[in-house]
């Protein structure tokens, strides 16, 4: 297949165009499956230990609470109903966790950084 001059100078730029967007796409899932963390969320009694652990350093949590309060002991003595509704109040705030953890790689995180990356080189 012979092709004319027109159709060399449209073909040229097209095929390199598409083989850098697939080179992008390629280097997006390479950056994001490298840069991927599986979160482990932590038990229910796990989380509130740490409230109470944290509470205890507040100015507040110093003069109510005692400094030698054990709260793993605490929460053992808590009864599943408490720890469920600690859980649903603490459901309340994971949405807004989410928001705040999301400096992470996804795909489209990924493809801007590897055409940013690619745009740049050589400046």
């Amino acid at each position: 297949m012979k092709l004319s001059l027109t159709q060399k100078k449209v073909l040229i730029p097209t095929v390199l165009a598409l083989a850098n967007f697939i080179y992008l796409c390629i280097g997006g899932l390479i950056f994001s499956a490298s840069e991927y963390k599986n979160r482990n969320f932590p038990k229910i009694s796990e989380e509130v230990s740490e409230i109470l652990d944290a509470l205890k350093k507040t100015p507040t949590g110093k003069t109510i609470l005692p400094s030698k309060l054990n709260t793993k002991e605490i929460v053992k003595r808590l009864s599943a109903e408490d720890l469920q509704e600690f859980d649903k109040t603490l459901q309340k705030y994971d949405k807004e966790r989410e928001r705040a953890k999301r400096l992470e790689w996804n795909f489209s995180n990924s493809f801007f950084f590897a055409s940013t990356v690619v745009t740049t080189i050589g400046k």
